[in-house]
């Protein structure tokens, strides 16, 4: 009996001794890699000139360079004539890196004069305009260690969000200067504008002329419902773009044209609804905000014009930036609650990259680091755990044929 519990034993452990190298030589090394392109300055207002111009890499789980070579990343453009790159990616000890690039450099810091105002960042390149491929390669072989590709009937539409839509009124600055400015551009663009004319009423209410108030509540409506609006007037001298927040709201539904296009890509299928459901946000607070505006402008009474605007105003601000639903300031909580910004970030997430090593593996082996005695290790571990196994098997067979 205890000769028969000891060669249990011994195959128990045999198979553990089994598991653990072949489990070692099959795990998920945790490579992870995201890059996604954002403004390189955040501001939700009338500025063109750095829209979607910077990209951040983040990387997880990878090995440090070995000496000599270096990892750098590149944006391809779709016919791949043109490589931008964004420069070599530090690895720490960790095995992470957070790069990020920008399409300009900084401008140089202002001089410390007091009443001196720091100059504006230079324009950057739209990163969304021509680039569907994200690389990194191991350099100087030219190797491939990952990369992603945004479907190309996906990445059109994405284009038409965040960089440019046929039709569209045209960017007045920066380096797209007379190209038409992309839907959620405008979205952002014409919410802040608007935020801007009712903040201007309300300040000529203070100043005790109703009228003008009522003129500038007036510009609201016609940056709201644009040219073709039932409520637009053009004797009230301003209507935004004339596009109207209301059409670039309903634009969106480019963001449901991308997944159409590529339905199994999960980062499509992820952000989309981020981008449709905060767009249908902006279109429904814009129209009530909107209804508020009318009533302002045909009212008599100073007071309840006050009161229409403030609610415009509270009403528009959400319609920017959506509503913190918990209040507690995190991107989860306005998430459902999402309004331009909001619909413009996940436009750009919809374009983000999952780089992964390329179909048929890394083109040459991967640097060496790390200790070398830790394959060696495995392996004596995965022959002691055959030997113990053959061992034991053939010993218990024995005690069998014996009994």
């Amino acid at each position: 009996m205890l000769w028969s519990k000891a060669v249990r034993v011994l195959l128990i452990l045999a198979s553990i001794a089994l598991f653990i190298p072949i489990a070692l030589a099959h795990a998920d090394h945790g490579l992870a890699e995201t890059a996604v392109i954002r403004d390189s300055v955040a501001s939700p207002g009338l500025s063109e000139d750095n829209l979607s111009d910077s990209i951040v890499i983040r990387v997880a789980g990878v090995p440090q360079a070995a000496e000599g070579t270096s990892y750098e990343g590149w944006l391809v453009s779709d016919d791949g004539s043109r490589k931008l790159s964004l420069g070599i990616i530090e690895i720490d000890v960790d095995g992470n890196s957070h790069h990020t690039f920008l399409s300009a450099p900084p401008p140089p810091p202002a001089a410390p004069v007091e009443g001196a105002t720091v100059p504006p960042p230079p324009p950057g390149e739209n990163l969304f305009a021509e680039f569907s491929t994200f690389v990194i390669t191991i350099e100087p072989s030219g190797v491939v260690l990952s990369n992603h590709t945004i479907p190309a009937g996906a990445v059109v539409h994405i284009r038409h969000l965040v960089y440019s839509q046929t039709g569209l009124p045209a960017y007045t600055s920066g380096l797209h200067s007379g190209t038409e400015k992309g839907i959620l551009v405008g979205l952002r663009q014409q919410t802040f504008d608007a935020i801007t004319y009712t903040n201007l009423a309300l300040a000529s209410l203070k100043g005790g002329s109703l009228s003008e108030a009522q003129t500038h509540a007036k510009n609201t409506i016609n940056i709201i419902e644009g040219s073709e609006g039932a409520n637009y007037d053009p004797d009230a001298g301003y209507g935004g773009d004339e596009f109207g927040i209301l059409n670039y709201a309903a634009d969106a539904k480019h963001a449901t044209f991308a997944l159409g296009a590529a339905p199994d890509d999960p980062t499509l299928a992820k952000y989309q609804p981020h981008v449709v459901d905060s767009a249908a946000n902006v279109a429904n607070w814009a129209g009530a905000a909107r209804d508020q505006a009318v009533r302002a402008t045909k009212t008599s009474s100073t007071a309840v014009a006050e009161l229409y605007l403030n609610n415009v105003a509270r009403i528009l601000d959400r319609a920017l930036n959506g509503y913190d639903a918990d209040g507690d300031g995190t991107i989860e909580s306005i998430i459902g609650e999402g309004g331009a910004t909001q619909a413009y970030w996940g436009a750009q997430n919809m374009g983000s990259y999952s780089p992964a090593p390329p179909e048929g593996g890394i083109g040459a082996a991967p640097p060496k680091v790390g200790d070398p005695y830790v394959p060696t290790a495995a392996w004596a571990a995965l022959m002691l755990g055959a030997l113990l196994a053959l061992g034991g098997t053939f010993i218990y067979r024995r005690g069998r044929v014996q009994a």
